[in-house]
C-alpha cells in the first residue's frame, strides 16, 4: 500500500492535483461509452476499449501540452495523436505484442553480433527477418480483413468481422479520447471537447435503446471540468499578475459547486426541458441508413444490435444420439455394444486373412455418420429451433434449390444395418440425398434441416453428399453468407462472458481466410486433454467458459460446443453435429463396426458455395485429413459469376504485404522520427539557456554550409552576421521561385527566425548580460522553424540540379545528334 501512496503522491505532485482531477473527468464519459458498446456489441471487451482509452487521453494530454510549452505545433500534435492510435489498436487487436517483443530480442541479438568480436552476425540477421516477416504478414492480414470489411459495407451487403469490428471500434475510442485531452488541454475548451465522445454516447445509446438519462454523466463531467478548468486558468491568470490569493478557496468552491451539480442534474433527470422525440426519431433514421432488406448495414457491419427482447425458449427440443441428454453435464453413458454395421461404395473389396487391427487405416475412407444438428445455445447445452416434418417417399430425392450438389462433394451410397433404433433416427454421412425406405425430414426452415426419421427401420439404403473440398479450394471462399444462415447460425446467448469472445478474436486475428480462422481455433482445442471422468458444471455457470479457462479437460461434446461457441464469436456461422464417428473398418467383411463408445459429437462451419464442412476439435480423434490441392476442376461448372481470380490466403497475403510492410516501415519511421524530435525538444529544453543557444547555432551553421557547399559559397572564417548574410540569400536563391501558395510569407517568417537565432548567439558570445529561459525557448523555436526550412531548401535543390543536369545530358545528345547527321 505505501508503494501505491507513494505512487498516487509522486503523481500528484508531478502532474498537479487539478491535472490528474481533469483527466479523472475526462475519461467518465469515454468510460460509460465503453460500457454502452460492450454491453450491445458482440465480441468486443471493455478491457480492449478503456486500455486503448486511457493511453489516448494520456497520450494526447502531454502531446496538447509540449504544443502550449511552443515545443510543438497545435496542428502536430493532434494529428500524432490520432497517428499513433493505429499502430496502438492493431497491436492490441491484432496481439502482436510477443512478435514486436521477439523483434526487439532479434534486433538485440543482431547488434550484439556486430558488436562481439569474430562472431558471425548471418543467424541472428536471418532471425530477425524472419520476425520481422511474420509481423508483416499479421499486420497485412489485419489490413486485409479490414478491406475486405469495408468493401463488403460500400457495398451495402452487412457483414461482420469480430477483427474488423474490433479495430473500428478501438480506433474511434482512440480518436474520442485524443480529441478530448487535445480540446481540453490545449485550447481550454470544455464543451468542444466533450462534444465528440457525447455524440456518440447519443447516437449508440437511442440506437440501442438506452433511458436518455445517461446522458446526464458526461453533462456532469462537463459541468465539474469547467470548474476545475476555469478555476485553474484564473489562478494561472492571477500568478502571472502577481496576485496572491487564498489556497484554500479550492475547497470552498468544491463544497459549493458538488451540491450545487447534484440538484441540477436531479432537475435534469425528472423534469427534461426539453422532447427529444424529434431528435432521437431523426438519429434513428439516419444511423440505420442505408438499410437492405430490413437490415441496417453499417450497425450490424459493426456487430452493434438493438438489445434483444426476452427470447422465447424452443418448443422443440428433439432428443440427439448424444449427449443422451439435452444439456451438457452429465457423463455420458458410452459401452462397446455393437450399433450398426455400414457398408458404402466407395470401400475396399474384402480382403480375407487380415485382422482388422492391422489394417491401414488410410486405405479406407474415414466418415461421419450424422443424425442430428443444433443451432439454438443457451449457455448450458443445445436444442433446436422449431421444426416441421415433411414426408417423402422411397428414392425420393431431399435435395432442394438451395441445397445442391457441388463440385467439391462426392456421392456415396451406405448400407445400414441397425442392432436397435428406438429413436427412429437414419443416419448418413454428409449432406443426406435419398433412401430406399419411406421416411421424414424435420426442417428448421427450407434450407435447413434437422435430421431424418424412419421409425421402426432397421436396414436401410440411403445416398449422400459426402464433401471433397481440398484446403486451397476452401481457402478461396468469401464470406458471403445467405440471410438465413446469418440470423440463425452467429447465434450466442447475451450471458456469454466476454472473455470468450475475446479468445475467439485473438485466436483468428491473424488469419486470413475463413478457412484458417476455423483451423486455427481447432488447433487450440486439440490442445486440451480427453477424458470422461468429469464434475458436472457449476450451477448457472457457462459450459464453454468453463470448459476453456476452469476445467480444461472434456469430451466430445465439450470440445465440439466450445468450437462452435468460439467459431460463431469470430464471425464464422457454425453449428454442433451429432451422431457416431467412423467405428472399425473390418476389410474381410469390408464394412464399419460401430459401437457405443463411436457416439460423437464435432462441429460444422459452413463455407459458402460448399456447405457444411466438418471439424474435429476433439484431441483423442485424428484430424479430418483433406487434400492440400484439386486434383481436378470442372471449369464448366463454375458459375458465370464467378471472380477469375479468387481471393487465396497467399494471394491476400502477397497483395497485403506490400501495403503492410509500406504502412509497418511507414508508421515505424514516423515513430523513430517523432520520438526524436520529441526528445530532442524535451533535452534542449532543460539544458542552461546560455548552451542551448550556441549549440543550435552550430547546427544551423553545419546545415547552412552544406546548403551552401553546391553554390561554392564559402562559410568558413565569416562573422555570425556574415553567414547569416550568405544564408539568407542562398535561402531567398533556392525557395524564392516556389509556386506553392503562401511560400513567400513563409520565406519571409523563416528569414526572420535566422536573424533571431543569429541574433541570440552574438548575445551570447559578445555580451555580457546572460540569456534567460525566454531567450532559450526562442531560440528552440526559431531552431525548429528554421530546421524544417533547411530540410526543405535541400531537397528543392538537389532537384532542381538534378532537373539541370537531366537538360543538359539531353542537350549534349541532341547536338552530338545533329553533328552526325
Amino acid at each position: 500500500m505505501s508503494l501505491v501512496q507513494n505512487l498516487l503522491v509522486h503523481l500528484v505532485r508531478r502532474l498537479g492535483g487539478a491535472t490528474l482531477l481533469a483527466l479523472m473527468l475526462l475519461l467518465v464519459p469515454q468510460g460509460v461509452l465503453a460500457l454502452v458498446l460492450t454491453q450491445n456489441i458482440r465480441g468486443l471487451d471493455g478491457d480492449l476499449l478503456m486500455s486503448v482509452t486511457l493511453l489516448a487521453l494520456l497520450l494526447s494530454w502531454w502531446l496538447a501540452r509540449c504544443s502550449a510549452q511552443g515545443r510543438l505545433r497545435s496542428g502536430w500534435s493532434l494529428t500524432l495523436a490520432l497517428a499513433f492510435g493505429l499502430p496502438v489498436v492493431i497491436v492490441r487487436v491484432g496481439g502482436l505484442t510477443a512478435e514486436l517483443l521477439a523483434l526487439a530480442a532479434r534486433s538485440a541479438d543482431l547488434y550484439r553480433a556486430f558488436t562481439v568480436p569474430f562472431s558471425d552476425p548471418a543467424p541472428a540477421l536471418d532471425a530477425l527477418i524472419a520476425s520481422l516477416n511474420a509481423l508483416l504478414g499479421d499486420v497485412s492480414t489485419l489490413l486485409g480483413r479490414t478491406q475486405s470489411w469495408l468493401i463488403a459495407v460500400a457495398q451495402a451487403r452487412p457483414m461482420f468481422d469480430p477483427v474488423a469490428a474490433a479495430l473500428v471500434w478501438a480506433y474511434g475510442a482512440w480518436v474520442i479520447a485524443a480529441w478530448s485531452a487535445w480540446a481540453v488541454r490545449r485550447h481550454g475548451n470544455v464543451l468542444l471537447g466533450l462534444a465528440l465522445p457525447t455524440s456518440a454516447l447519443a447516437l449508440t445509446a437511442f440506437y440501442v435503446g438506452e433511458e436518455p438519462r445517461i446522458l446526464l454523466v458526461p453533462l456532469g463531467a462537463a459541468l465539474a471540468m469547467m470548474i476545475v478548468i476555469g478555476q485553474a486558468a484564473r489562478e494561472s491568470r492571477w500568478r502571472a499578475a502577481g496576485i496572491d490569493f487564498w489556497e484554500g478557496m479550492r475547497l470552498d468552491m468544491a463544497v459549493s459547486s458538488v451540491p450545487l451539480l447534484t440538484v441540477l442534474l436531479v432537475l435534469s433527470s425528472v423534469i427534461p426541458a426539453i422532447s427529444l422525440e424529434a431528435i432521437v426519431t431523426w438519429a434513428q433514421k439516419t444511423f440505420v441508413q442505408p438499410v437492405v432488406e430490413d437490415r441496417p448495414v453499417v450497425p450490424e457491419s459493426l456487430g452493434l444490435q438493438p438489445r434483444p427482447r426476452a427470447a422465447r425458449p424452443p418448443d422443440n427440443l428433439q432428443a440427439p444420439g448424444l449427449p443422451r441428454r439435452h444439456l451438457i453435464g452429465a457423463r455420458p453413458e458410452l459401452s462397446r455394444e455393437l450399433v450398426m454395421y455400414v457398408n458404402t461404395s466407395d470401400m475396399p473389396a474384402p480382403q480375407a486373412g487380415i485382422p482388422p487391427e492391422l489394417y491401414q487405416a488410410e486405405d479406407i475412407p474415414r466418415l461421419y455418420w450424422l443424425g442430428s444438428t443444433y443451432d439454438f445455445y443457451n449457455g448450458s447445452g443445445w436444442s433446436t429451433s422449431n421444426t416441421r416434418i415433411q414426408h417423402y417417399v422411397a428414392g425420393q430425392p431431399l435435395i432442394t434449390p438451395t441445397i445442391t450438389a457441388t463440385q467439391t462433394q462426392r456421392r456415396v451410397r451406405q448400407y445400414f444395418r441397425l442392432m436397435d433404433n428406438p429413436s427412429g433416427v437414419l443416419y448418413a454421412a454428409g449432406v443426406f440425398e435419398s433412401a430406399d425406405m419411406d421416411y421424414s425430414a424435420l426442417w428448421r426452415s427450407f434450407d435447413d434441416l434437422f435430421g431424418i426419421r424412419a421409425p421402426d427401420v432397421m436396414e436401410y439404403r440411403v445416398d449422400s453428399l459426402v464433401s471433397n473440398a481440398p484446403e486451397s479450394v476452401l481457402r478461396e471462399v468469401r464470406a458471403e453468407y445467405p440471410d438465413w444462415i446469418l440470423d440463425r447460425y452467429l447465434q450466442l446467448p447475451d450471458t456469454l462472458p466476454i472473455r470468450v469472445r475475446t479468445l475467439a478474436r485473438d485466436l483468428t486475428a491473424t488469419a486470413p481466410t475463413l478457412y484458417d480462422r476455423a483451423r486455427a481455433i481447432e488447433a487450440h482445442l486439440r490442445t486440451y486433454s480427453y477424458t470422461l471422468d468429469l464434475p458436472p458444471p457449476p450451477l448457472g455457470r457457462d459450459v464453454v467458459d468453463y470448459f476453456l479457462f476452469d476445467l480444461r479437460r472434456g469430451y466430445c461434446d465439450y470440445f465440439a460446443t466450445s468450437m462452435v461457441v468460439l467459431a460463431r464469436a469470430a464471425g464464422l456461422p457454425a453449428r454442433v453435429a451429432v451422431g457416431y464417428a467412423t467405428g472399425t473398418y473390418d476389410p474381410r467383411a469390408a464394412r464399419y463396426a460401430v459401437v457405443g463408445t463411436d457416439a460423437h459429437s464435432w462441429a460444422q462451419v459452413y463455407f459458402p458455395g460448399h456447405g457444411w464442412i466438418d471439424f474435429e476439435p476433439t484431441s483423442s480423434r485424428p484430424l479430418i485429413e483433406r487434400p492440400l490441392e484439386s486434383s481436378q476442376r470442372d471449369l464448366s461448372a463454375v458459375p458465370l459469376s464467378a471472380p477469375a481470380e479468387p481471393i487465396t490466403a497467399q494471394r491476400m497475403r502477397a497483395e497485403g504485404q506490400r501495403l503492410g510492410g509500406l504502412v509497418v516501415a511507414g508508421l515505424a519511421l514516423a515513430a523513430i522520427g517523432v520520438m526524436w524530435f520529441l526528445s530532442d525538444a524535451w533535452r534542449l529544453s532543460r539544458l542552461p539557456p546560455e548552451q542551448v543557444i550556441v549549440r543550435l547555432y552550430n547546427r544551423l551553421h553545419r546545415r547552412g554550409r552544406e546548403l551552401c557547399r553546391p553554390a561554392q559559397v564559402s562559410t568558413d572564417a565569416q562573422t555570425p552576421y556574415e553567414f547569416q548574410a550568405v544564408l539568407d540569400k542562398r535561402l531567398r536563391t533556392v525557395l524564392g521561385g516556389s509556386v506553392h501558395q503562401g511560400a513567400d510569407s513563409r520565406l519571409e517568417v523563416d528569414r526572420a527566425e535566422l536573424r533571431k537565432l543569429v541574433e541570440l548567439y552574438v548575445h551570447v558570445r559578445y555580451s555580457s548580460h546572460r540569456p534567460d529561459t525566454t531567450a532559450r525557448a526562442a531560440a528552440i523555436n526559431a531552431w525548429f522553424t528554421l530546421r524544417r526550412a533547411l530540410w526543405w531548401a535541400w531537397l528543392r535543390d538537389r532537384l532542381l540540379r538534378h532537373r539541370l543536369h537531366r537538360l543538359e545530358v539531353g542537350s549534349g545528345k541532341s547536338q552530338r545528334g545533329a553533328a552526325h547527321r
